[in-house]
């Protein structure tokens, strides 16, 4: 029999640990297996990149009163993301009948899943079961799991494997897709109280704070705050603003929103594309409400009628079919084919 006292588990080639007040070397090292490839065209056959999984092995040493054990006994591994945590993110995953013979063991299979290592810490507790023990005896303290040296060089940066397309995901570690997506990528950003999130397949964000992606193959480049909502949709940057259309695009600017299908706003502030086609160029307050309605900027011009157009100016809008007005102020349009160019 084994008490947590007088038990010593060595793991890893230089870490120096103790357990339970009683010195101990911890030996540590974990392998993944090899990443696998299906044959291509061209070599015998056709198929995608086999998915690596999330398991890793572990191999230790234990000793017991400097003595090296040989016997079969049981492990239990719990994750957690700090030293002294009392709740743990992943476990306890047990592993009954391991061999060990002259201390050494092995555990192969050891699996989390796929959300436990988001490039934060993590530590490992441990408790071993022996002939002879009544219960299983935990180890103190936890073991750090640090990253090989070539990890280091893709901080912030983890997967999510599938059997379709897996999801990459950068930036803070809040940063998520949603359950059951596949080809998603989050390149960076992020923040507490401002994490980005894709919920559809082929889901982008490439930065920034706050952003949202709800429709499949939309996008967002950066910026703050800002949602594709639409299908093929994309947000350039700025902040606020809102492709709620499919195939809808905001390329910046605040507070514009383009929230039918193939409407454009290009920049400027609080400006308004909610027509099938329209397209708003930027300045303030501008709004293009028809079928391929176009104001080119100015402030507060509206685009009322279809195929009608406002080419800039101040409060001048358009309601005929297909008026147009060129410029200048507080002018309006209401016949069709009518103009008034400035």
């Amino acid at each position: 029999m084994f008490s947590k006292r007088s038990r010593k588990l060595i793991l890893g080639f230089s870490l120096v640990l103790a357990l339970a007040g009683v010195a101990a070397l911890l030996w540590l090292w974990g392998r993944l297996p090899q990443r696998a490839f299906a044959q291509g065209p061209g070599e015998g056959g056709v198929g995608g990149q086999a998915a690596m999984g999330t398991a890793f092995t572990y191999q230790g040493r234990l000793l017991t009163g400097g003595s090296p054990v040989s016997d079969t006994c049981n492990f239990q591994f719990t994750l957690y993301d700090a030293a002294g945590s009392p709740t743990p993110i992943g476990g306890p995953v047990t592993k009954t009948g391991v061999s060990v013979s002259d201390g050494y063991f092995t555990v192969p299979d050891l699996d989390f899943g796929s959300g436990a290592f988001n490039g934060e810490g993590r530590w490992l507790e441990i408790a071993v079961q022996c002939s002879g023990d009544g219960s299983y005896n935990p180890l103190s303290p936890r073991v750090a799991l640090n990253p090989a040296p070539y990890a280091l060089a893709l901080p912030g940066l983890w997967t999510q494997q599938n059997a379709t397309s897996p999801n990459l995901i950068g930036g803070y570690s809040g940063n998520s897709v949603g359950d059951g997506v596949y080809g998603a990528t989050i390149g960076g950003g992020g923040a507490s109280g401002g994490v980005n999130r894709v919920t559809a397949n082929y889901g982008t964000i490439a930065g920034g704070y706050n952003v949202t992606v709800t429709a499949v193959y939309a996008a967002v480049g950066g910026g703050r705050v800002n949602t594709a909502g639409g299908d093929h949709a994309v947000v350039g940057g700025g902040r606020r603003n809102t492709a709620g259309g499919n195939a809808s695009v905001v390329s910046g600017g605040r507070d514009n929103t383009a929230s039918s299908n193939f409407a454009t706003v290009a920049g400027g502030y609080q400006n308004t594309a909610d027509s099938l086609y329209a397209v708003v160029g930027g300045g303030h307050q501008n709004a293009a409400h028809n079928y391929a309605a176009v104001v080119g900027g100015g402030e507060g011009n509206t685009a009322g009628g279809d195929y009608t157009v406002v080419g800039g100016g101040y409060q001048n809008a358009v309601s005929g079919l297909k008026a147009t007005v060129g410029g200048g102020e507080s002018n309006l349009v209401t016949a069709t084919h009518g103009t008034i160019a400035g």
